[in-house]
C-alpha cells in the first residue's frame, strides 16, 4: 500500500473504509507492524478525514473509543474515583442540602401544631437569638465532637496519616487503624453476603459513647472518632474536608506504598489537626452560648409561665370573638379586657354595625360594661379630597401654560383664571366641609385628647375610660349620704375642668352620669338607696357653684345609685373606704353625630 502525503485525497478514500476493520483487528493486539505503519500518518489522515468525511470517521472511531474508555475505567477504577470524588461529592452535597431544607420546613409545620413548655422555651430562645426554631431543634442533638481522624489506604489497610486533639491521642494508632479496618471489612462482607441489594456500606459504628464515622473515596477512606453520632451538618463538613484532602493529595494516596514518614504524610496530619482544632473551638463557643441562653430562658420561663398561660387564655377568648365579628360584620375590631370592662377599638364603615358588634361581645364575653371606641372610616372622603387637589394642580398647570402664551390668547387666560378662582373657592368650601365632617366623626377622639390634656395631672381621671373616679377622697362615712366637705370641694374643682372640656360638645352629648357607690357592707337594697342619695347630693353640691351652672350643662346631668356592684379592689381585697365614692362618666349621642355627619357629607 503506497500512502503518500502528496496525494491526501486518495489516501482518505482508500483508508477510511478500511480504518474500522484495521483498528478492531490489530490495534487491541498491538501488532508491531500495524503500529509502525499507522503511527507516521494516522494523525494527518484523521485530521483530513474529519474535514471531508466526518460521518464515516465518527462511525469508525466510536466503535473503538467507547470500549477503550470502558476498559480504562474498569482497569483503573480507584484513579477515576479519586478524580471524580471532589466534583461528585459537591453535587451530592448540594442535592442533599436542598432535601434537608425541605425536611426542616416540614418539621416547622409540625412544631407549629404543638404546644408544650419546651416549645415555649424554644420559641422564646428563637426570638432572642434570631435563629429559627427548626435549627434550634436540630442543634439539641448535634453536640458531637471529633477527637481523632485517620486516613487509611483502602487496599492494604495501612494507616497513611492521623491527627488527634490534645489529651485525646489514641495509643498505637496503627493497631487501632488495623482493627477498625478489620471490623469495617467484616461488616461489609457480611452485608454483601446477605444478598440485599438495598443495603450500602457501613458508615457509622457506635459503642456506648464512642462513634466511628467512615467515608470512602477511591483509594483511601477516612475514619473520624467522635463522642456521639454526628448529625447531617457535621457529616457534611467531614465529607467536604475529606474531599479537599482527596483533591489535593489524590496522586499521593494512589501511589502510597506504606512509607508514613514522608513530608506529605506530615503535611496531611497538620491539615487534619488544624481542622480538629477549628471544629473544637466552634463547638466550645456554640456550647457556651447555648448554655447561657438556656439558663436565661429557663429563668424567664419559670418567672412568667403562669402569666403567659393566663394571657394565652384571655387572648384566645378575645381572638374567637374578634373572628366572629369579622365573619358576621366584615369589620376588624380589636378587643381588650380590663377587670369587668371590655374596650372596643377599630374602624367601621357603617355605624349601624356598632350595635351588632356590641351584641356579640355581650353574648360571648358577658362584660358589665362596654367602652366603645369604634370610629367611622373616612378614607373615601380623603380620596375625594385628593382628587380635588389633583384637579386644582392640573388647573394651575394649565394656568401657568396659559400665562406663557398670554400674547397669543389673553381672553383664554382670563377665562382660565376665572375657572381656577372658582375651583379655589369650591376647593376651600369642600376642605371646610371635609374638615367639619372629620371633626364630627372623630369627636370622641378629640374629646378624649382634650380631657387627657386638661386632667393629665389629676389622680381622679382615668384616661382609658374617660371617667372621673373620686375613690381616693374618702368622701362618705359608713351607711351615710352626707359627704366630707373638704373632699367634695376637691371633687367639684376637678368636675369643673371635666365639664369645661365637654361644654363645647353639649349638643352631641346624651348624658353626663354621676354615679353613687357603696362598699359591700350592709343590705344591698339599703346600699342602693344610700348610693342614689349620695349621687343626688353630689349633683346638688356641684350645681351650687355659679361657674358650673354657667356652663349650661344642667339638663345633661343625671344621677344613678349602683350600690355595691362596683367595689374598689386592691390585690383582690376590697378597700371599703375607697368603695364609698362617686364616679362621673359621659356618653355621646351617636345618632345625632351620624345625622350631622350625613348632612355635611351630602353637601360635598
Amino acid at each position: 500500500m503506497d500512502l503518500r502525503l502528496e496525494d491526501p485525497e486518495e489516501i482518505i478514500k482508500r483508508v477510511t473504509p478500511l480504518l474500522n476493520e484495521i483498528l478492531l483487528k490489530n490495534l487491541e493486539e498491538k501488532e508491531g507492524r500495524t503500529v509502525e505503519i499507522l503511527s507516521e500518518y494516522l494523525a494527518s489522515v484523521i485530521k483530513r478525514a474529519s474535514q471531508t468525511h466526518l460521518p464515516e470517521l465518527s462511525e469508525a472511531l466510536q466503535k473503538v473509543i467507547a470500549p477503550a474508555i470502558s476498559k480504562e475505567i474498569a482497569n483503573n477504577q480507584e484513579v477515576m474515583i479519586d478524580a471524580l470524588y471532589p466534583i461528585m461529592g459537591g453535587m451530592i452535597s448540594k442535592y442533599v442540602t436542598q432535601s434537608i431544607k425541605e425536611l426542616m420546613e416540614q418539621i416547622n409545620k409540625k412544631i407549629e401544631q404543638g404546644l408544650s413548655f419546651e416549645r415555649i422555651k424554644r420559641k422564646m430562645k428563637a426570638k432572642l437569638s434570631g435563629v429559627s426554631e427548626t435549627e434550634l431543634l436540630l442543634e439539641e442533638s448535634s453536640d458531637a465532637l471529633i477527637s481523632s481522624m485517620f486516613i487509611i489506604h483502602k487496599e492494604t489497610g495501612i494507616l497513611i496519616s492521623s491527627a488527634s486533639l490534645e489529651n485525646r491521642e489514641i495509643n498505637e494508632p496503627h493497631l487501632v487503624a488495623s482493627m477498625a479496618s478489620a471490623i469495617k471489612d467484616f461488616i461489609n462482607d457480611w452485608i454483601s453476603r446477605s444478598g440485599s441489594e438495598t443495603i450500602e456500606e457501613v458508615q457509622i459504628l457506635s459503642y456506648a459513647n464512642a462513634t466511628l464515622y467512615i467515608e470512602s473515596a477511591g483509594s483511601v477512606y477516612v475514619i473520624a472518632f467522635l463522642d456521639s453520632e454526628p448529625d447531617y451538618e457535621l457529616r457534611s463538613e467531614i465529607n467536604t474536608f475529606f474531599a479537599s484532602l482527596v483533591k489535593e493529595h489524590g496522586s499521593f494516596f494512589h501511589a502510597f506504598e506504606g512509607d508514613d514518614s514522608s513530608p506529605e504524610t506530615k503535611e496531611i496530619a497538620e491539615e487534619m489537626r488544624a481542622y480538629l482544632l477549628a471544629q473544637k473551638n466552634i463547638h466550645r463557643e456554640e456550647k457556651g452560648k447555648s448554655n447561657f441562653a438556656k439558663y436565661i430562658l429557663t429563668a424567664v420561663a419559670l418567672a412568667v409561665g403562669g402569666y403567659v398561660l393566663y394571657g394565652l387564655y384571655v387572648w384566645y377568648g378575645e381572638y374567637v370573638v374578634e373572628k366572629r365579628i369579622a365573619r358576621e360584620t366584615g369589620t376588624l375590631v380589636s378587643i381588650s379586657r380590663s377587670e369587668e370592662k371590655v374596650l372596643l377599638e377599630g374602624y367601621v364603615d357603617d355605624l349601624a354595625k356598632t350595635k351588632r358588634i356590641e351584641t356579640i361581645v355581650k353574648e360571648m364575653l358577658k362584660p358589665k360594661e362596654i367602652v366603645d371606641h369604634l370610629h367611622l372610616d373616612v378614607r373615601s372622603l380623603q380620596n375625594l379630597m385628593g382628587k380635588i387637589s389633583q384637579e386644582k394642580a392640573e388647573m394651575r398647570r394649565k394656568l401657568d401654560e396659559a400665562d406663557r402664551k398670554t400674547e397669543q390668547s389673553t381672553r383664554q387666560s382670563e377665562a382660565l383664571l376665572a375657572k381656577v378662582d372658582s375651583l379655589d373657592k369650591r376647593l376651600t368650601q369642600q376642605e371646610k366641609r371635609i374638615a367639619a365632617f372629620g371633626k364630627i366623626i372623630h369627636m370622641d377622639q378629640e374629646i378624649a385628647q382634650k380631657l387627657a390634656e386638661a386632667l393629665k395631672a389629676s389622680p381622679y381621671y382615668h384616661e382609658r375610660t374617660q371617667e372621673l373616679d373620686f375613690a381616693k377622697l374618702d368622701l362618705y362615712p359608713v351607711m351615710q349620704s352626707s359627704f366630707n366637705e373638704k373632699g367634695m370641694r376637691v371633687a367639684a374643682s376637678v368636675f369643673e375642668k371635666y365639664l369645661s372640656v365637654l361644654a363645647p360638645y353639649r349638643a352631641y352629648i346624651k348624658s353626663i352620669v354621676i354615679e353613687g357607690h357603696s362598699d359591700s357592707t350592709g343590705n344591698p337594697k339599703r346600699n342602693l338607696e344610700i348610693t342614689q342619695k349620695r349621687a343626688d347630693a353630689a349633683k346638688a353640691y356641684f350645681l351650687s357653684h355659679t361657674t358650673l351652672r354657667n356652663l349650661g350643662m344642667d339638663r345633661l346631668l343625671t344621677t344613678q345609685g349602683v350600690g355595691s356592684k362596683k367595689p374598689v379592689l386592691v390585690d383582690g381585697v376590697e378597700d371599703k373606704n375607697a368603695s364609698r365614692r362617686i364616679t362621673v362618666h359621659f356618653s355621646l349621642d351617636k345618632e345625632k353625630i351620624l345625622k350631622k355627619a350625613k348632612e355635611v357629607l351630602n353637601g360635598l
